[in-house]
């Protein structure tokens, strides 16, 4: 009576160390970015903000928010505008300009 031979072996077993070691990098990736990252990223942010907050209350300005347009960055190229003002606006222009309509030309 002859053994038969093991096969499927190599595979079985290629197939299991790499399920294992891409379960555990999913795991401990999570871990660092959610642990230490996250925390670390929004620790520095909210630092910035107060810094920003404290420059605009020293130089008098009334809404440190309001100066920067609802961004908090110093190089921003936008008005103290919002979207939503800067389009009430346009359409009050559009309704104080008179209607050349296609139809009549002289």
């Amino acid at each position: 009576m002859a053994i038969q031979p093991i096969t499927g072996m190599m595979r079985r077993t290629l197939i299991l160390d790499l399920s294992i070691a891409l379960g555990i990098g999913f795991v401990f990736g999570n871990a660092f970015w959610y642990g230490y990252h996250m925390p670390r990223t929004n620790k520095r942010d909210d630092y910035y903000k107060k810094l920003e907050e404290h420059t605009y209350i020293e130089a008098g300005e009334a809404s440190w928010e309001r100066a920067l347009g609802g961004r908090l960055c110093m190089h921003t190229d936008r008005t103290d505008r919002s979207p939503i003002e800067s389009r009430e606006q346009k359409q009050q222009q559009q309704q104080h300009a008179p209607d050349d309509g296609p139809g009549e030309q002289d």
